[in-house]
């Protein structure tokens, strides 16, 4: 029986980054298995504008009309060429569509509605074409973060290595499901899947201002570290068994996925950024919400993080 074909929403805008993100995500998906949807919102209201709240009329204004022109030629030629993109990695062209749309409520809110018409996936890049507001996430990415929730969303940073995949996992019911999703969703000829998990350290925060703190963790903290890894290595290592025999199951190969721990550290978002750049993982996969009733907030706090400081590398949040 043939596999159910994915429909992918891809996200695309004046900025290299856009044109960049659907680069990746080319290399990421199965060009035979997958229908590809290049989305943009048109827009004659310029960021400049925005302070006034309306656009001014600048029609007698010499070359107005002719930067206009220049916008839309723009957009037309980052459409294009996220299009030649998929083409060059053997997608069909009738599987690779360009959707232009009015603006009609707004740029989130217009392709979070069109993400509603049964697509399996939204990617967008981390920044948009304002490159001052947008130097941390971008606004439009910004607001699909914490509005996506019904599909998988791909950020994706800078231009990702896409051979080898990194999945956070915590045993929680969120990271079944990011397993789940990766392994349904990725293209089973990658080099490699590692489902890496972190164990935390204690809190070394109060050791810096308490005495009586220090002289506990040089005696004994560690001991406890030692107890804390072995209970958790005991618990967590037949779920990351059964979290590799999902992508195993889905028709990767058994030699080509693994799991992984990292012990002692102080931050899990860190830690999997770190590992991730060690080993040349472009992508790195995480549950929206993790075991803590905390994190049911939006995002979890590890992917937030991530989110934030994430350079060269995809995230997914799913």
């Amino acid at each position: 029986m043939k596999p159910k074909r994915k429909n992918i929403l891809v996200t695309v805008d004046h900025s290299r980054q856009s044109v960049d993100a659907a680069d990746y995500i080319s290399a990421m998906i199965h060009p035979l298995e997958s229908d590809v949807t290049l989305f943009h919102v048109e827009s004659d209201m310029l960021d400049i504008f925005f302070d006034d709240g309306e656009i001014p009329d600048l029609s007698g204004t010499s070359h107005f009309s002719d930067w206009m022109h220049v916008q839309k030629r723009s957009i037309d030629d980052n459409l294009d060429a996220a299009r030649q993109l998929f083409l060059n990695r053997d997608f069909p062209e009738t599987r690779v569509r360009i959707v232009k749309q009015p603006l009609e409520k707004g740029i989130t809110r217009d392709i979070l509605a069109e993400s509603h018409k049964g697509y399996d996936l939204l990617v967008t890049g981390k920044s948009g074409s304002n490159r001052l507001s947008d130097s941390l996430t971008g606004t439009v990415t910004s607001k699909l973060l914490t509005r996506t929730f019904h599909i998988p969303l791909v950020m994706v940073a800078g231009k990702p290595e896409w051979l080898k995949v990194m999945v956070g996992y915590d045993g929680s019911a969120g990271a079944d499901k990011a397993v789940d999703a990766a392994a349904e969703l990725l293209r089973k000829t990658l080099a490699e899947v590692q489902v890496c998990h972190v164990i935390r350290s204690f809190n070394l925060a109060l050791a810096q201002n308490s005495q009586a703190y220090t002289s506990f963790y040089n005696s004994y903290l560690p001991e406890l570290e030692e107890a804390l890894i072995k209970i958790r290595r005991e618990k967590m290592e037949p779920l990351l068994n059964k979290a590799c025999g999902v992508f195993v199951s889905k028709g990767f190969q058994p030699s080509k996925v693994r799991w992984s721990m990292i012990n002692r550290s102080a931050s899990r978002s860190r830690a999997l950024l770190d590992m991730a750049a060690a080993q040349d993982c472009g992508t790195l996969v995480l549950g929206r919400r993790g075991n803590s009733a905390v994190e049911e907030f939006f995002m979890g706090r590890v992917g937030k993080k991530v989110v934030q400081v994430a350079e060269s590398i995809a995230v997914w949040i799913i």
